[in-house]
């Protein structure tokens, strides 16, 4: 499983999402996708009520454990490409 973030604009990001696997051969794609879409749908209330919704680029004013790795190198990336000024979503 692996999902893309690409940037749009300063406030819009589309995703690319793949989902493959080698076992399970019986089971349907049908139910994989399913719950999938389950586990995302769990998520998407927490992310909609996030305010503000600029993300900061400054990753010097926060603590950061190993599981933020993936996206503090997200953020890194955006200040390489010269998204927004101090802020990006």
């Amino acid at each position: 499983m692996w999902d893309i973030a690409a940037p749009i604009s300063l406030r819009e990001t589309r995703i690319y999402f793949q989902f493959s696997m080698n076992f399970s051969f019986s089971t349907p794609a049908e139910e994989l996708i399913a719950a999938n879409a389950k586990v995302l749908a769990e998520d998407q209330p927490t992310v909609e009520s996030q305010h503000p919704e600029e993300l900061p680029l400054d990753l010097s004013e926060e603590f950061h454990i190993r599981a933020d790795r993936f996206s503090t190198h997200y953020r890194q990336a955006l200040q390489r490409l010269g998204l927004g000024s101090d802020m990006a979503s």
